[in-house]
């Protein structure tokens, strides 16, 4: 009696063992079913009739007519530092080469609204490595701002403004 309850005892574990192996595998099934979207098809799809593919010149002309008066890309390090006596040093901001617009970017701390530096003009493809504060900070880290105005140089005119965080350190 005591071998056949140790051979129930294996079956039992065996098939235990199975409905865990096939659970599993069910819900792997089930969870990567879940994840992929399924096709979904609304009525016909109508036919090429007057359409026509552009020549490679006019997407070219398009794409970069587009690129020219839409896009534009900034690059700032989300970092600065600077020395206490001087009030010199590294900040990273690029007017990508691609932008059509020149930029003007305002550090403006978030503590107070003061501005502690302004760039000037940064036309496409120049960029600023080192600068000068226009206000004296005392050591320490600052949380900034900096506002990006965007120009029209035909034009003279402020096309728009977007910001970025910046943090500033003053070191003694």
């Amino acid at each position: 009696m005591k071998i056949e309850t140790k051979i129930k005892k294996k079956w039992m574990i065996l098939l235990l063992l199975l409905l865990l192996v096939l659970g599993t595998a069910g819900a792997y099934y089930w969870y990567n079913s879940q994840k992929n979207p399924k096709e979904l098809i609304a009525g016909d799809y109508p036919d090429i009739k007057d359409a026509k593919k552009m020549t490679n010149k006019e997407l070219k002309d398009y794409q970069q007519k587009k690129v020219d008066e839409t896009q534009f890309t900034l690059t700032i390090f989300p970092e600065a530092t600077f020395d206490q006596k001087t009030s010199e040093g590294n900040i990273y901001i690029k007017n990508e080469p691609v932008n059509a617009y020149p930029i003007n970017v305002r550090v403006i701390l978030d503590k107070d609204k003061s501005l502690v530096y302004e760039s000037g003009m940064i036309q496409p493809g120049y960029e600023v490595t080192k600068a000068k504060l226009d206000k004296p900070l005392e050591a320490g880290t600052y949380k900034a701002t900096a506002q990006v105005d965007i120009y029209d140089s035909k034009l003279k005119e402020k096309r728009g403004t977007t910001q970025a965080v910046i943090e500033i350190t003053v070191n003694k």
